[in-house]
């Protein structure tokens, strides 16, 4: 009694087999999903080689078909284990190296099978009966089919395990579902031990082979059939892995019991943390030490900040009980959640509403500076006109050739006075006329720009150095004339700043020089100075954020980093360091098309 059910019931969970996994194509992203697809695929090789085996024509062909059962006996037994860790999320207790081993263990073993001949290890002997009509094996078997059979009915208590493991601690909706994955998980044994033990009178055919396909079959119905109703079932373990925070569980003595994924990369843990006290695991300890510290709310729960791995984490602690209303504690849970890129953003945040207002303060500053350098430039025009005629006037009133001199040299000074204030106000005016509102490109002249910057940092460096200006007769460059004319100004300030420090070393005024030519289609202006030179190891620094070689205090280090990104990303040119000593600036910027307007 059996073959003939076992060839009738082979056909139907074949089919079966086939439509499940059919139905798990849809979710072959996930790890679970494709561990499954395996085992339905290997358990419809099993079934398919077993039925062949019985209906096979002649002895030859019943042992070869015999031996291609043991590619999915072998076989099974690794895709058993890696869904069962895959579903309840413990498959970092399994290396890649330890699967691949299991692979490697299992062709080893598939060889000796299929050699048999050779050896006689797998079997012994091998005799032939006819049973209801068939022709079937009475095998004696050699040491390495009980080698074989530890092998895959280990891995097979291995996984069985896990999920009876997690089916005990599971509570709420997902447990009757998981009672489906457990019944999978028994399916196997429930059919071997029904054949091995003839728990069922007469049976003379061993129906594991089913046993492997409904334990299969019994997995897609817990894990996958709920959700082509559109419910979404994971197991919570797999869930606790995928999480974006770090999940921690201490036992009551204060020893590591669990962890996610999330945990293991932010704590840098490792398999051979399991078990070990908090307190050896510095990053860990590190958490601990700052909850300890931290108040607890009402419901028991501790929320602390901490720095781990230099990363920064906010960590939350809860003490785990038992059943509901036990007062029996299981330990501690920790949510370890990394707020890094929270707060970085919020720092940029907060610089951006800083440059904000510091923008909205210059621009009232230069508003204001507008309207005090129109309401001098109005008078200043009167005074002009009143004192062309006291020239005159005195001109022609003094005959006396000293006094006449004396007060030519009076005058003289008084003039070279006023032309600084024009000077001055009009630079101001067109500083202020360029900034305001949103600039568009324009043609810009760039000898006109270093005249301007070198007016408005007159103060700067009249006392410490002398500056001389070789401006040649250059085409205008397309540029947004506010923006080039703070670059002009940052690199000449910083310029008289450094010829300052030297010059006080020295006792004698220093040197700043400012030069423009054509290079082919390019304008080239170089600003330098014989101030202290820059040293190797900060020539490729000068352009990064908040790097200075200032005295602390005296700069923010963003000067030239912004001048840089006005000249090379707002306006296609290039600024760069060409000289340490003496220090010399190169700016290059395209020509203007030489149709277009001027301003």
């Amino acid at each position: 009694m059996g073959y003939l059910a076992y060839l009738v019931a082979a056909p139907v969970v074949s089919m079966a087999l086939i439509a499940a996994f059919g139905a798990l194509r849809r979710y072959s992203s996930e790890p679970a999903a494709r561990s499954l697809s395996r085992f339905l695929a290997l358990s419809l090789l099993l079934i398919v080689a077993n039925s062949w085996e019985i209906l096979a024509p002649a002895e030859f062909w019943t042992l070869q078909f015999s031996k291609l059962e043991y590619v999915s006996f072998l076989l099974l037994p690794i895709s058993f284990l890696s869904f069962c860790l895959r579903y309840t999320g413990f498959e970092r207790y399994v290396s890649k190296a330890l699967r691949a081993a299991l692979v490697v263990c299992a062709a080893a073993f598939f060889a000796i099978v299929v050699t048999n001949e050779w050896h006689g290890l797998f079997y012994s002997s091998v005799e032939y009966v006819v049973v209801e009509g068939f022709t079937t094996m009475r095998p004696a078997y050699g040491p390495f089919f009980w080698v074989i059979a530890i092998f895959a009915w280990s891995l097979i208590a291995i996984g069985a395990f896990f999920i009876l493991r997690s089916y005990v601690a599971e509570r709420g909706p997902y447990r009757t579902r998981s009672l489906a994955i457990v019944l999978g998980t028994l399916a196997p044994c429930a059919f071997n031990l029904i054949y091995v033990f003839r728990l069922v009178p007469g049976l003379k055919k061993d129906f594991t082979p089913i046993g492997m396909a409904v334990g299969g079959l019994l997995f897609f119905i817990g894990a996958y059939l709920s959700r082509a109703a559109r419910v979404i079932p994971l197991a919570r373990g797999v869930v606790l892995q995928e999480l974006d925070e770090g999940v921690v569980f201490i036992d009551p003595s204060g020893r590591l019991a669990d962890y996610n994924d999330f945990a293991e990369r932010l704590l840098g843990l490792a398999d051979s943390s399991l078990g070990r006290p908090i307190t050896a695991i510095p990053e860990l300890d590190v958490v601990a030490t700052t909850i300890a510290s931290a108040s607890v709310s009402s419901e028991g729960l501790a929320v602390s900040h901490a720095v781990v791995s230099g990363r920064s984490v906010v960590a939350r602690a809860k003490r785990i009980g038992g059943r509901r209303g036990s007062p029996v504690s299981r330990g501690v849970a920790l949510t370890l959640t990394d707020v890094s890129e929270r707060e970085r953003m919020q720092d940029e945040l907060d610089a951006a509403r800083a440059d904000m207002l510091k923008r909205e303060h210059f621009a009232v500053i230069g508003r204001l500076s507008a309207d005090i350098a129109h309401e001098i430039n109005n008078p200043l025009g009167y005074v002009w006109a009143e004192f062309r005629s006291i020239q005159a006037t005195v001109a022609g009133a003094i005959h006396d050739e000293r006094v006449r001199s004396d007060v030519f040299e009076m005058v003289e000074a008084a003039e070279d006075g006023l032309g600084r204030i024009e000077k001055v106000v009009r630079s101001l005016l067109e500083y202020a006329k360029r900034g305001a509102g949103d600039e568009a490109p324009a043609p810009y002249d760039l000898a006109r720009g270093v005249q301007g910057a070198l007016e408005l940092s007159r103060s700067d460096y009249s006392r410490v150095a002398i500056v001389d200006v070789d401006l040649e007769d250059t085409p205008r460059v397309l540029a947004r004339g506010s923006e080039i004319d703070r670059v002009l100004l940052n690199i000449i300030r910083n310029a008289a700043e450094a010829v300052r420090e030297r010059a006080a070393q020295a006792g004698a005024r220093g040197r700043i020089w400012v030069k423009t030519r054509l290079e082919g289609f390019r304008v080239i202006c170089e600003i330098g100075n014989d101030g202290t030179p820059i040293a190797e190891s900060e020539g490729a620094k000068v352009f990064e954020e908040f790097f200075s070689t200032k005295a602390e205090g005296r700069g923010t280090g963003l000067g030239l980093s912004i001048s840089k990104d006005i000249v090379e990303k707002r306006h296609g040119g290039r600024l760069y360091l060409a000289s340490r000593d003496p220090v010399v600036f190169r700016m290059e910027l395209p020509m203007a098309d030489v149709s277009a307007p001027a301003p």
